[in-house]
């Protein structure tokens, strides 16, 4: 099988100061078709995330933390937050939305935080690689990254 590469942008709809921590949330899974003609599942993405919880959750800030990854330097200042959960929203016809905590020692994060709260809109992009095909479904692994959208 060729290795099928996705992304998938989705945007922060809610975001609260919980118990001194930053939270912003958002649907994780349009099940829409996208430009490619491919729609992610809701158990696609539950599945991807099921290793992106696994390996620890990092958000990672406009995809810079894997470029520097790429160029044997990673820096982890590009870490801004992690994934503490997702849950289905009933106010959102259940779809999935994950909920995530910047992490406010995070000079980026930081930004982000206030772009937020001044009303800019920012998100969140969904990206992996293929791992297997199934009939006409495909097994996805999948990292979430910050995305600003202004």
């Amino acid at each position: 099988m060729q290795t099928c590469e996705f992304n998938s942008y989705l945007m922060i709809k809610a975001a609260e100061e919980v118990n001194g921590d930053w939270i912003v949330s958002g649907p994780i899974a349009s099940q829409e078709e996208d430009y490619d003609g491919d729609i992610i599942t809701k158990s696609a993405v539950l599945s991807g995330l099921s290793m992106f919880f696994k390996l620890g959750g990092h958000v990672d800030y406009e995809h810079q933390y894997e470029k520097s990854k790429d160029t044997g330097k990673p820096d982890p200042d590009y870490l801004i937050g992690k994934a503490i959960d997702v849950f289905n929203n009933a106010e959102d016809r259940n779809r999935p939305w994950v909920r995530i905590q910047l992490y406010k020692s995070s000079e980026l994060a930081k930004k982000v935080w206030h772009k937020i709260q001044d009303g800019c809109p920012m998100g969140v992009s969904l990206f992996g690689r293929s791992l297997h095909e199934k009939g006409t479904e495909v097994v996805i692994e999948g990292k979430l990254i910050n995305r600003n959208y202004n």
